[in-house]
């Protein structure tokens, strides 16, 4: 059976519900029944954030069901530019725990990422060796361009500029939502521009269901890049980015 892994979810919490489940369990049970090994998230209260409340208990309840679900899932910290201190504490708590991944963060209060207030974040990431998983919009490319040093990845396919992103080497790709492998030629797109090394299989569950990404790369890609985009890219650059703590596998 061929190991899958989803790069982008969502998962629910007390503070916020999901599309279609209000509990992280029975979402994880929904992954396993369809044969996903494991899934990187961060909640929905701390990627769709509107307070410091938000932040604080998003990223909380993170911690809370990594602690329940480490054999499956790998939490990212939330941040937000309106609480930078709160945000900034956040990553260095993320840190020390040895989790390593930071977002999917979005653009909040019309901010782009390229933005001033987003900056100590991007800073501190770097600093501390961290992977930052950004929605993907315009604002990731001089970003990526600031910061050499900060590996970045894309969340979902645009088309405006992917093959501007594709030549940063810093940048990787997940293939998630609408407009990811969904849309028309956006799988084709995405392999003329980054290649087939440098995507990753991902959803944005529970908001698009898993099974049609599984169908898409199997319709678009060989089996051996099926097997490279579906888990051995990501676990690899996992690895050489020094997270080795993930979906309870030895990688």
């Amino acid at each position: 059976m061929t190991m899958i892994i989803d790069s982008h979810s969502h998962l629910p919490s007390p503070g916020r519900a999901g599309h279609n489940f209000s509990e992280a369990r029975p979402q994880i049970d929904a992954w396993r029944k369809l044969g996903i090994n494991g899934a990187i998230f961060t909640t929905w209260q701390g990627v769709m954030a509107a307070s410091a409340d938000d932040i604080e208990q998003g990223n909380r309840a993170a911690l809370d069901i990594y602690a329940k679900f480490s054999d499956f899932v790998l939490p990212g910290v939330s941040v937000h530019p309106k609480y930078p201190e709160l945000s900034l504490q956040w990553i260095h708590e993320f840190h020390r725990q040895n989790l390593l991944w930071a977002g999917e963060w979005c653009p909040a209060d019309q901010l782009e990422f390229d933005a001033p207030e987003y900056e100590p974040f991007f800073a501190l990431c770097e600093e501390l060796g961290m992977v930052v998983q950004l929605h993907n919009s315009k604002g990731i490319i001089p970003v990526a361009k600031r910061h050499p040093q900060l590996t970045i990845v894309a969340a979902h396919v645009n088309h405006a500029f992917i093959g501007e992103e594709g030549q940063l080497p810093n940048l990787w790709l997940d293939i998630s939502g609408l407009y990811g492998g969904l849309c028309w030629q956006a799988l084709e797109k995405a392999k003329d521009a980054f290649g087939t090394k440098r995507l990753f299989y991902g959803t944005d569950f529970d908001g698009y269901d898993p099974e049609i990404f599984i169908y898409r790369v199997k319709t678009h890609f060989t089996p051996e890049e099926q097997q490279d985009i579906f888990h051995r890219n990501l676990l690899a650059f996992l690895r050489n980015n020094n997270i080795n703590n993930a979906f309870g596998l030895n990688y």
